[in-house]
């Protein structure tokens, strides 16, 4: 469920990134904070952008770091950044970015129910508007309805 991932420790509001690549990595250090996955797994997220393009910026203003499964995730995690000023990922269609997801796997299925339950709260425009100018506290408390 999200709210076991989700929490105090792993949201983290006004975040300041001068570029995507500095947002990818405070996303991800919040994971590694909680020992949920290597450093180099925030530079594979890194290397996927720079091989792929900004595909993680999957809605307008909303990304979804993540990279494949590999060694350098320890177990399954997920962040939520909002950034102080939102960041340009190259995305000419949903840039800029104010909130980022960073997303761990350790495989291609275990974290399936997190990402449905994701994108249901996404799915309508209210939640999306709580997540860019609520308090930490009201997000959790949006988060624990899913």
């Amino acid at each position: 469920m999200l709210r076991d991932l989700l929490n105090k420790d792993t949201i983290e509001l006004s975040v300041v990134a001068e570029n995507w690549k500095e947002a990818i990595t405070r996303g991800g250090e919040l994971l590694i904070r909680k020992g949920f996955i290597k450093k180099s797994y925030i530079d594979e997220m890194i290397d996927s952008v720079n091989q792929l393009g900004p595909y993680i910026v999957v809605m307008p203003g909303v990304a979804f770091a993540h990279a494949k499964p590999s060694e350098s995730v320890l177990c399954n995690g997920l962040s939520l950044v909002r950034f102080e000023t939102p960041v340009e990922f190259g995305n000419v269609k949903n840039d800029p970015v104010s909130v980022m997801f960073t997303i761990a796997a350790v495989d291609d299925k275990k974290h399936m129910d997190e990402l449905q339950s994701l994108a249901m709260l996404l799915m309508q425009d209210e939640n999306i508007e709580k997540l860019m100018n609520s308090s930490k506290e009201e997000i959790i408390q949006l988060i624990e309805g899913y």
